[in-house]
């Protein structure tokens, strides 16, 4: 082969590798930031679930309060610490 051609072959390869390197740094940060948004979207939509999980209880928890009367008595003694006029409540000390 002719010198100048493994000249040429070789500065086509240097040249190519200026590109590519040039192209890495031109795409890195959008690519990172694509990444830091999926794991945003990812984490957003668990956080959502959860919400939807407890919206689903909350409104279950509301439908009882309207139809059992057992599940409001049971909140107002857990929650609230309330009795019913005939009830005594005795404490104990350790």
């Amino acid at each position: 082969m002719k010198p100048w051609i493994i000249i040429q072959k070789i500065c086509f390869f240097i040249l190519a590798l200026f590109v590519l390197v040039g192209i890495g740094f031109i795409f890195d940060e959008p690519t990172k930031r694509l990444f830091e948004l999926q794991k945003q979207k990812e984490k957003l939509k668990k956080q959502n679930s959860e919400l939807v999980t407890k919206t689903e209880e909350l409104k279950e928890d509301q439908q009882k309060f309207h139809t059992s009367k057992t599940f409001v008595e049971r909140i107002a003694k857990k929650d609230f610490k309330l009795i019913r006029a005939d009830e005594c409540v005795f404490k104990f000390e350790n």
